[in-house]
């Protein structure tokens, strides 16, 4: 009778452990969950369909191209030097050569300075209007919601860094709260941060960030047995989730019991939903 069903198995933690094991030890903790899970009942009901977990890392991490025991792991150290694709040093370059405008809080070296100190990065973010969140070992960024949580407007240089990941989370208008720089215009000097950045109205900044004000809620888990039932109104991030997830599974279920083939086109729905992002962010 349920609408979906949680299946409490931690992806990322089990990973963690084995990340560089080689593939039958990555392997044998989820092929054992799924030779369990297909037995139930629960599962012939739509095939495990109407099944969630919670994955703890980006799916990228869970991801390998061949079944090699070499495959696995992201990249390391703040600029990435390595890889042809990312902008980081090219950013840190403009940040670092317009000291009056910019602050650069470097952590290359010294990670667990930046992990352990998280009030420093925040104070850099509450004192900031904006936040640049360019893509690094993912697309997505945890730094992206400290900024939220401070208020500072997020400038992003690829769509799946918010746009496409969080669409039930933020305004479908990017604009409203988020600026957007193409990666190639870094790469080719065409734009510089610092002149992009103050060429922002002042009434827009304000704008921007009493809409960014407006979406932590959004990002938090609430703990609501110590909140007013005032305060409970608000839809917290746990709340959107479970929400969208019930809509995609009675999405597949009608599917089902109109005939449709419930897998098809499952993985381009959200390329569909934003293919007019795409054009208009020249991608």
């Amino acid at each position: 009778m349920a609408s979906a069903i949680f299946v409490p198995y931690y992806a990322g933690l089990d990973l963690g452990q084995y990340l560089f094991s080689n593939i039958s030890v990555r392997d044998n903790s989820p092929r054992k969950l799924v030779e369990f899970l297909t037995k139930t009942p629960e599962w012939k009901k739509m095939w495990g369909r109407d099944h969630f977990m919670v994955g703890g890392w980006v799916a990228w991490d869970f991801r390998r191209i061949r079944d090699d025991d070499n495959d696995g792991g992201p990249s390391s150290c703040a600029p990435r030097p390595g890889s042809p694709d990312s902008i980081r040093s090219e950013l840190i370059n403009q940040c670092k050569s317009s000291t009056k405008n910019c602050k650069f809080m470097g952590c290359d070296g010294s990670i667990y300075h930046c992990e352990k100190s998280p009030e420093k990065v925040m104070g850099l973010f509450q004192n900031s209007i904006f936040c640049l969140q360019p893509p690094g070992d993912a697309y997505t960024r945890r730094s992206t919601f400290d900024s939220i949580l401070d208020g500072c407007i997020p400038v992003f240089f690829h769509p799946h860094t918010a746009y496409t990941q969080y669409w039930r989370y933020f305004p479908k208008n990017y604009r409203k709260y988020s600026v957007f720089i193409s990666p190639n215009d870094i790469k080719e000097k065409w734009v510089f941060i610092s002149e992009k950045l103050l060429g922002v109205s002042k009434e827009k900044v304000l704008e921007m960030r009493e809409e960014v004000i407006r979406l932590i809620s959004k990002v938090i888990y609430g703990d609501w047995s110590t909140t007013s039932a005032i305060g409970r109104k608000l839809e917290d991030a746990f709340d959107i989730a479970v929400k969208g997830l019930l809509e995609r599974v009675e999405n597949v279920r009608k599917k089902i019991r109109d005939g449709e083939d419930p897998s098809e086109g499952f993985a381009e729905e959200n390329k569909r939903e934003f293919d007019w992002l795409w054009k208009e962010v020249g991608y």
